[in-house]
């Protein structure tokens, strides 16, 4: 994101007010003033790029959602060069389009000053990741949950609301091995997946 007064992009975080700062002209990149209180929306404490992308468009509801993504994707090697500002706008359009919400990526590329085309190349590669690991939620799990007997279904349910990654068919693997009687084997055979993908989610959800 380019500074709104000089267009320079030599900007950095300034922990003290926890948002970013033009190191050439010192201007504070953002359009409104968020004073810091209890409520949940006002916190700028982590990721202020993508919060003040939100807030511009109403959208903060949905940063769980988006940085669930990030999360999953941050260690896979899909970001390569990409900056923040790709990162972001990438992953705002691809959460709110599964979300069956309305999306404007070029007003989002617009005013975090992304590259359109950089944008797109990303959604790309991001819809190619998910749709090969599958993304599932608590009901696409009931199906797995009647196959295993020995299961802990209320565990089960409470390691997914606390993961900080979307819930991937390798990662709810990882959980359905932490919370039954199954064997890594079993595991893999009702998932679908190998051991070395399962031995790697593990680490995710211990």
């Amino acid at each position: 994101m380019p500074c709104l007064n000089c267009s320079s992009r030599d900007l950095s975080l300034d922990k003290r007010i926890s948002l970013v700062v033009c190191n050439v002209c010192g201007l504070i990149q953002v359009n409104r003033i968020w004073v810091k209180g209890e409520a949940e929306t006002n916190k700028m404490e982590d990721e202020p790029e993508l919060s003040i992308l939100l807030s511009e468009f109403n959208m903060i509801r949905y940063k769980k959602d988006i940085m669930d993504n990030y999360n999953t994707l941050l260690f896979t090697g899909k970001f390569g060069t990409y900056t923040l500002s790709e990162r972001y706008c990438s992953l705002t359009y691809f959460t709110l389009r599964d979300l069956k919400q309305l999306t404007y990526l070029k007003e989002y590329c617009r005013f975090s000053g992304a590259n359109i085309t950089r944008v797109r190349r990303l959604i790309k590669i991001i819809n190619r990741h998910f749709s090969r690991t599958g993304i599932f939620n608590l009901e696409d799990l009931k199906p797995y949950i009647a196959e295993v007997s020995s299961l802990d279904e209320a565990r089960v349910n409470q390691m997914v609301q606390d993961l900080p990654y979307t819930l991937t068919r390798g990662l709810a693997s990882a959980i359905f091995y932490e919370c039954s009687d199954l064997t890594q084997k079993e595991t893999c055979k009702i998932f679908g997946i190998s051991i070395p993908a399962l031995k790697r989610n593990l680490k995710k959800v211990r």
